[in-house]
């Protein structure tokens, strides 16, 4: 499949060039990356949690359904009404990878233009408490020219810059 037959079937698979860029971008640097679909957590973490009492019927059954969500989540897209959204589950390299039981997400991947100045911190925010929980997110920025930035996403706040005790130093002196 040549460059151009590669970018011929984007269209007809539902996802943009600037979709197949950060899907490139992770995957040249060996992350393993999945289709984005929220309802899979749940099975995910019915998979993870130690469950003594589930039969292999039960542990089939699981795969079964992270298998399905995996072939039925759309696909990827930026949105271009200013509502950011996950598009990739991403795992970092690991020889324990599997498709059917892969673990819990290391992060999420949400994906915006990078010259276009939609997203407001708020959304981010509603993103890392919402959807996220405890799963790290990353945005990926797309420019023009093709170019994919990362940026990790926190909602910690920003930490002072002087302490308590050394602000209570400097009014006594």
């Amino acid at each position: 499949l040549d460059s151009s037959q590669l970018y011929q079937l984007l269209p007809q698979m539902g996802i943009s060039l600037s979709m197949y860029l950060v899907f490139s971008h992770l995957c040249s640097q060996a992350f393993r990356v999945l289709r984005h679909d929220p309802e899979r957590l749940k099975i995910l973490r019915q998979q993870t949690t130690p469950q003594d009492g589930l039969s292999r019927l039960d542990k089939s059954q699981l795969r079964k359904q992270v298998r399905k969500s995996i072939q039925n989540s759309p696909p990827p897209s930026i949105s271009m009404d200013g509502v950011i959204q996950i598009c990739w589950d991403v795992y970092n390299p690991n020889s324990n990878f599997a498709k059917t039981h892969p673990g819990l997400p290391d992060f999420y991947v949400a994906a915006t233009y990078y010259n276009i100045p939609l997203v407001r911190f708020s959304d981010l925010r509603a993103l890392l408490r919402g959807p996220c929980q405890e799963i790290p997110l990353k945005v990926a920025t797309v420019s023009d020219s093709g170019t994919v930035v990362m940026f990790g996403v926190t909602d910690y706040g920003i930490p002072p810059l002087v302490n308590n005790e050394q602000a209570g130093d400097n009014e006594e002196d």
